[in-house]
């Protein structure tokens, strides 16, 4: 196993099928297939301080990339919010947004305006004013919903993973921006995702706000 080298690269002894727990049956990210979802509905959800301006530090680690797929199909980019357990840190809410090319640049524009300053691993930039609320779809009212695991090594099954199933917008000069990363090997990012994982026996909810 290799939890600290790992890479994307399906022939390295550091490769998806060597990292942490992966075998394990709860792991992600996963195909959302239509023809398996559930229906079923819940009240609103609630987006706390999501409405609070507030300062951050975005950081290249080198490892990067969009990964459920939607009816066996790729979206441009995957965005990932994730939110530790109030009770128990050790269980993660994450919030995936899909991307998908479009006119509107406002949702990942001061990401965007500083990534030219990260190029390499390991470098950062400090964001001031960040609203967690833009990168959010309008239709906060449907998504999908599923236990699954990190993405990335050591892929602890502790995740409750929320999709939306509306995209939010990213230009194609802004998409470039982020193509245009170097990964830790100094090559500029690519195939940079994980394969996509075995759904067994895990329910897929389609679910539906009142």
């Amino acid at each position: 196993m290799c939890p600290m080298n790992w890479d994307y690269d399906e022939e390295s002894e550091c490769g998806p099928k060597y990292w942490p727990n992966a075998d394990g049956r709860n792991q992600s990210p996963i195909n959302l297939d239509l023809c398996l979802m559930k229906y079923n509905t819940m009240e609103p959800l609630k987006f706390l301080n999501y409405d609070v301006k507030f300062k951050g530090e975005i950081v290249n680690n080198g490892h990067s990339g969009s990964e459920h797929t939607l009816a066996g199909l790729h979206y441009p980019a995957e965005l990932h919010l994730v939110h530790e357990g109030l009770a128990n840190p050790n269980k993660l809410a994450v919030v995936g947004v899909f991307l998908v090319l479009g006119d509107d640049d406002n949702a990942l524009s001061q990401e965007c305006s500083v990534l030219n300053k990260i190029i390499d691993p390991a470098q950062s930039e400090q964001i001031q004013g960040i609203l967690l609320d833009d990168k959010l779809p309008k239709n906060r009212k449907s998504f999908w919903r599923y236990m699954g695991s990190l993405t990335t090594p050591p892929c602890s099954e502790v995740v409750t993973w929320t999709i939306f199933t509306e995209p939010i917008v990213v230009t194609k000069s802004q998409l470039a921006l982020f193509r245009s990363l170097h990964d830790k090997t100094g090559q500029i990012m690519k195939k940079n995702f994980r394969p996509i994982q075995k759904l067994y026996q895990r329910e897929i909810q389609f679910i539906v706000t009142a």
